[in-house]
């Protein structure tokens, strides 16, 4: 998810980065046209820390690409390259599925903003395979995550449906950010899993129904914190939206 001023912020930092690897390139090459979709959404979380509320709230949800640029929910990335080997890309992400909500942590708390690399390639039966590597650049948890994971997209009649699945292996210090009290600092980083549902149904040629739903199983080291009574962390977006 990213909200109308992280993603104004995040597509200036990329265009930046790509000016500076190559600006005679950016400035005669890059294709400023967005396609894709862009959607008002409705969302509510479901998190493990005790005490918390699952309140509604509002969001946009952005899916498509400019240029080079890709942009997936939460997640932006500026294609390097492409081979035989695979894709190469820089990515960067809003770590807003995981954070501590204010009944926990009572003061500003903001989303940790994470940058890395990833390789996608083919891995057979529909399925890509994907490697990502993150680490905080926002000052928040100043941890690293390393994702292994896979990701097909389907067609049932109008209904297209993106599937993905992962496994993403935090360090110590980004799950002691999440889970550490006075008296509890976890042992290890978590491993955690990740079942994602993307599903974009046209209601005409211009407008389509979007549903997002992001399940996290987290490791023992926010499961024994004591903040959190539990290990899942849900994720339910419903929203209405233009195509470009």
């Amino acid at each position: 998810m990213i909200k109308i001023t992280q993603s104004k912020s995040i597509t200036t930092l990329f265009w930046f980065l790509a000016l500076l690897s190559n600006p005679a390139w950016a400035l005669a090459e890059f294709d400023i046209n967005f396609s894709g979709l862009v959607a008002p959404a409705i969302g509510v979380d479901s998190v493990p820390y005790r005490g918390a509320e699952s309140e509604p709230y509002g969001a946009v949800l952005v899916m498509g690409r400019i240029g080079d640029l890709f942009i997936e929910g939460n997640r932006l990335g500026y294609l390097f390259d492409r081979t035989d080997y695979g894709a190469l890309s820089l990515v960067g992400q809003v770590r807003s599925h995981q954070y501590l909500p204010d009944e926990v942590f009572q003061g500003d708390e903001d989303k940790a903003f994470e940058l890395g690399l990833q390789v996608a390639k083919p891995i057979g039966l529909g399925w890509v395979g994907q490697l990502s590597t993150f680490s905080d650049v926002s000052d928040t948890h100043n941890g690293h995550e390393i994702e292994l994971g896979a990701y097909r997209r389907d067609f049932f009649g109008d209904l297209r449906l993106l599937t993905l699945v992962a496994l993403q292996q935090q360090s110590r210090t980004l799950t002691s950010h999440y889970a550490e009290t006075p008296d509890y600092k976890p042992s290890s980083g978590d491993l955690n899993l990740e079942l994602e549902l993307i599903a974009v149904y046209p209601i005409t040629e211009n407008v389509s129904a979007l549903g997002v739903f992001r399940h996290y199983v987290h490791g023992d080291g926010l499961a024994d914190s004591p903040l959190t009574d539990g290990r899942e962390t849900s994720r339910l977006l419903l929203g209405i939206g233009w195509q470009f």
